[in-house]
């Protein structure tokens, strides 16, 4: 436990500050085959797209639980190194899953943006700095940029926040799709950016990490910065 400006550090601070939030909200990544006999459309998944390509990596993760409260409990499974007692426990990559909607991002209103944008107050309380958000392409710039001009009215409470936004044109269940390598771009994006004084709000799209205020899309679906 270490103590700093006279606040109070502890091992769990630590290892949330450095644990990647995944959280879904919808959209093509996350379409999955129907459930049930005679569908023809597909189905937004509950077990999130990006939750299912980090389930192939041996890595520790959580999952976030939440209730009329808001976020109540973190279960942690152990990893294999834990378990196996060995050391360096906090140097681990570490995801949460967070699962906050399940829509078409057509369908996302300004109250789920609100909602979006409330969950990552909650975890920021809890210590958590980065967030990886993944999201419908048709209005993801739009999501991105409200949570970007939002955080101009609360930069002391989102203090070093870094949040990632992406998604893929295919669904990650096809063999085609972008998701995996758009995910890692996302992960790895909020391990490395910072957020001077406040929150940063990126979008991680055709291979390249734009901040949210200078994100354009052409004719053509891909996302392009302009300057």
């Amino acid at each position: 436990m270490a103590e700093s400006s006279g606040k109070v550090t502890t091992k769990a601070d630590h290892i949330n500050s450095r644990t990647i939030v995944l959280i879904q909200t919808g959209g093509t990544i996350d379409k999955d085959y129907p459930k049930g006999t005679g569908g023809y459309a597909f189905d937004i998944s509950d077990h999130p797209a990006s939750a299912r390509i980090l389930d192939r990596l041996p890595v520790h993760y959580s999952i976030i639980a939440r209730g009329e409260g808001g976020i109540q409990l973190t279960q942690t499974p152990p990893s294999p190194r834990v378990a196996a007692g060995e050391e360096g426990e906090t140097s681990e990559f570490r995801y949460a899953v967070d699962g906050v909607l399940r829509k078409d991002s057509q369908e996302i209103t300004e109250a789920d943006r609100q909602t979006l944008a409330n969950e990552c107050r909650a975890l920021h309380r809890l210590g958590y700095r980065r967030i990886v958000i993944t999201h419908g392409t048709d209005t993801m710039i739009r999501t991105a940029r409200y949570l970007a001009e939002l955080s101009q009215q609360t930069l002391s409470e989102l203090e070093g926040l870094v949040v990632v936004v992406t998604g893929a044109r295919q669904p990650e269940r096809l063999k085609d799709s972008d998701a995996d390598f758009n995910v890692g771009m996302a992960i790895g994006a909020a391990q490395c950016l910072s957020a001077d004084g406040g929150i940063a709000v990126y979008i991680a799209m055709s291979g390249q990490v734009i901040p949210a205020e200078k994100a354009a899309r052409t004719a053509d679906g891909k996302f392009i910065r302009e300057d």
